[in-house]
């Protein structure tokens, strides 16, 4: 099952070399010795060639399925660690003797010291490619400017600190389901700025996600409606759509600015992780001075009204 039509000498566009030179060293020569057995010549060759392009092709769509099953793990874990953070009470530095950890900023600035530990990999396995395997072309070419990253990591920054301060005013589990809006906004803007064609079952995923979140929202307000805290729960729900229209911004400039560059993934998060991590960190001096909080009803701790206590 799965055969294509392969003309002879004529390999599809998309084809992975490397991945095809490396399949071709696989497949044993028993295995190629039966092929030109059975079918013989040039026709041999070309099954040999439709086999190894099959099997590319599963394993790249298997690897995908793995790294989307990895995505929704790790992004459950992050959600329930950064709640259960916000849910800890211990005495800081503010007046109050024991308050509740809530931190959204400073929680943006650790997400930040994670993605700027992405660049240390990055120079640990370039390194050793070039020191031990004298061999860096997996790499790409190398020739940017560092500096393509500033406009995604300030996206990056107001997206995910928004994130955070939602979190604080609804539940973990609307969170995580709200945060699916991104593939809306992402869909929309692809199609505004790059003319891109999104196929039928692209607007049915759309339209369920639509339906989805109209779902979260409705369910958490009428919760929240018989506790009486229904505005926080709502607010809270919106700076997460909102927080998801900055993320989806984010991706659309990544992919107008950065894409072409061919840019390995670990050293285009760190480098956005060192310039997301200055960010946060030097806003967080004049946070410490800015006389505002989060809505009190929200059983907020502070004495000492701060927009950020990075200190505490």
């Amino acid at each position: 099952s799965g055969a294509m039509t392969v003309k002879k000498g004529v390999w599809p566009r998309e084809t992975n070399w490397s991945r095809l030179k490396l399949q071709t060293q696989i497949m044993s020569s028993e295995r190629m010795k039966y092929m030109y057995s059975k079918v013989g010549g040039d026709d041999g060759e070309i099954h040999l060639q439709q086999e190894i392009l099959i099997k590319a092709r599963r394993k790249k769509v298997m690897f995908k399925v793995y790294v989307s099953i990895l995505m929704v793990l790790s992004g459950t874990i992050n959600t329930l660690a950064t709640r259960w953070a916000d849910t800890i009470s211990a005495k800081g530095t503010n007046p109050k003797a024991e308050h509740l950890f809530i931190h959204p900023y400073v929680q943006t600035l650790a997400m930040f010291v994670g993605e700027a530990s992405c660049l240390v990999v990055f120079q640990i396995i370039y390194y050793y490619h070039k020191l031990i395997k004298n061999d860096v072309s997996r790499f790409g070419a190398q020739k940017f400017s560092v500096f393509i990253f500033v406009i995604p990591a300030f996206c990056d920054v107001l997206g995910t600190s928004t994130m955070y301060v939602g979190l604080n005013l609804t539940q973990a589990s609307s969170f995580q389901m709200l945060r699916g809006s991104v593939i809306i906004f992402t869909a929309l803007f692809s199609v505004a700025f790059f003319g891109s064609k999104l196929q039928v079952f692209h607007w049915v995923g759309i339209l369920t996600v639509v339906i989805g979140l109209v779902v979260v929202g409705v369910g958490d307000v009428l919760e929240s409606s018989q506790t009486g805290d229904h505005f926080s729960v709502l607010t809270g729900d919106l700076l997460i759509v909102g927080s998801q229209i900055i993320a989806a911004i984010q991706m659309i400039v990544e992919q107008r600015f950065v894409q072409g560059y061919n840019i390995p993934p670990l050293q285009g998060v760190g480098w956005e992780g060192i310039f997301g991590f200055t960010i946060v960190g030097v806003s967080l001096i004049p946070m410490y001075f800015i006389p505002w909080h989060l809505p009190s009803g929200l059983r907020f701790w502070q004495d000492h009204t701060r927009f950020e206590d990075a200190i505490d």
